[in-house]
Parts: C-alpha cells; sequence; structure tokens
C-alpha cells in the first residue's frame, strides 16, 4: 500500500499570500484533515528545537500553523523535546507566546519519564527514550 505525500513548492509564482509556504502548509493541513482527528485528544507535537546556534530547525511559523489547525479542530496540543532543547528554546524563537501552545520536557516535568535500554550503535551504548515501557 502506497502512502499519500504532500509537498509544497518554496517557489511563488506571484507575490501574493497564497503562494507561500505557510499558506501551503495550511492546505496540507487540510487535506490531513488534521482537525477532524485531534477533537478532545492532547497531541504532543515532537520538535528537534535545536541547541546552541540551533537555525537547521523548523521555523515557528510553522509550527504554529499546525498548533492552530489542532486547536481548531478541538485538541489540546503541547510541543515537546529534550529538557536541555526546551530550556533554551526561547533562544530560537520558540515559546509559549510564539507557538501558542505550552513546551514541555518530552521526559515530564520532573525529567522521569523515561526508559533506558541498552544497544550498541556508532559507540553509543545506552539510550533513553522519552514515555514508559509498560
Amino acid at each position: 500500500m502506497s502512502s499519500k505525500v504532500y509537498f509544497g513548492s518554496a517557489k511563488q509564482k506571484k507575490l501574493e499570500a497564497n503562494e507561500t509556504l505557510p499558506i501551503k502548509l495550511d492546505v496540507i493541513l487540510e487535506r490531513l484533515n488534521i482537525k477532524d482527528r485531534v477533537k478532545d485528544e492532547s497531541v504532543c507535537i515532537k520538535m528537534h528545537l535545536g541547541g546552541h546556534v540551533g537555525y537547521s530547525t523548523i521555523h515557528p511559523v510553522f509550527v504554529r500553523r499546525v498548533v492552530q489547525a489542532v486547536k481548531e479542530g478541538g485538541g489540546n496540543p503541547f510541543v515537546c523535546d529534550t529538557p536541555g532543547a526546551v530550556l533554551s528554546a526561547h533562544t530560537r524563537g520558540y515559546t509559549q507566546e510564539t507557538l501558542g501552545c505550552p513546551i514541555v520536557f518530552a521526559s515530564g516535568p520532573d525529567e522521569k519519564y523515561f526508559y533506558t535500554f541498552k544497544k550498541e550503535y556508532k559507540g553509543v551504548t545506552e539510550w533513553n527514550m522519552a514515555g514508559c515501557d509498560s
């Protein structure tokens, strides 16, 4: 079974709002029926918020549009990432005010919501994964 892939080109044919990437994202979100899937749900938007310079992340304007689509569908969105990234996210433009929702630790407010597993990969032997193993 093949999956549908949606693509919004950065190219603009005209200097009009509907030709911009944020509006193209809105069209994709509409086609994905996000609003129909989230009513009364807590919706985690897992992000890579970057670190240090961290410029190779998704711009907050796009994240806010996803947050808005979830809210319009009756969902309760929040953004999460690792504690270090969350604590410094404001330096890269990610705040509750700019995104329109809270930004929380993926491992929970007390950093206890994770489990550890051992697997060798490129010199790393132990991994902490947010979530629970039960």
